[in-house]
């Protein structure tokens, strides 16, 4: 009986030691996708989200293939056209606050 105890608890050493390792990594592929995320203007938690409800490699994939989203350069107020004077006003603000 005591044999078996001490089997039981070296085959759940060996499955820490082994799973501790697996979990890491599975966690750092979830960080690159965010990173990579984010470098591509994208929403980084969420793409840290999907990818640890999904796999690292499919949602990594995804994020490549949506590609870059382009900022807009130019400031909108619900999609009505500003006058020159109010995008300046805007952008000067904008620089200020920065």
């Amino acid at each position: 009986m005591e044999q078996l105890g001490e089997e039981f608890s070296a085959l759940l050493l060996l499955f820490f030691w082994l799973y501790i390792p697996v979990l890491l990594v599975y966690i750092c592929l979830c960080d690159c996708v965010r990173r990579t995320a984010k470098r591509l203007n994208r929403n980084g938690i969420g793409w840290l989200f999907l990818s640890l409800f999904c796999t690292p490699i499919l949602t990594a994939i995804m994020v490549h293939c949506l590609g870059k989203v382009e900022e807009d350069k130019e400031p909108k107020v619900n999609d009505f056209e500003l006058t020159d004077a109010e995008k300046a006003h805007i952008l000067n603000r904008r620089e200020n606050e920065e």
